[in-house]
């Protein structure tokens, strides 16, 4: 049986792999090699806003990891606007500059990938 703190952990390591993930996809769609430098300024942002706003919305609560319903109404919020906090986090800590696009598709996609296993492991979690 999973403790409260293991499947907050594990839905921690989960969602951070998949913020890990998206500057290779964006290589790959972009045919670019990933750097250091490149993953960093886009990983670390995601993660630390998506950390800090996860846990204050309660995006991490068990009965939210165990729940599709909450998880669309919490997370689902929740990843939006930290993903519009770690653009911030990027533009100004970085010093990179504002690129419209480059937000909806960073917020868009971390956001669909998230989503998607969160849901993934409510479901999962609903048949135990």
């Amino acid at each position: 049986m999973l403790t409260n703190v293991r499947l907050q952990a594990g839905a921690w390591v989960g969602d951070l792999l998949l913020l890990a993930a998206f500057p290779f996809l964006g290589a790959m769609n972009h045919e670019d090699p990933v750097s250091i430098e490149s993953f960093t300024r886009t990983v670390v942002p995601f993660a630390i806003a998506w950390l800090v706003i996860g846990v204050a919305s309660t995006s991490f609560a068990a009965a939210t990891i165990h729940s599709r319903t909450l998880t669309l109404q919490r997370v689902l919020l929740a990843l939006v606007g930290s993903g519009v906090v770690a653009i911030a986090i990027r533009v100004v800590l970085f010093d990179r500059p504002f690129s419209l696009p480059f937000a909806i598709v960073a917020i868009g996609a971390t956001t669909l990938l998230i989503i998607v296993w969160r849901i993934s492991l409510a479901t999962l979690l609903s048949k135990r």
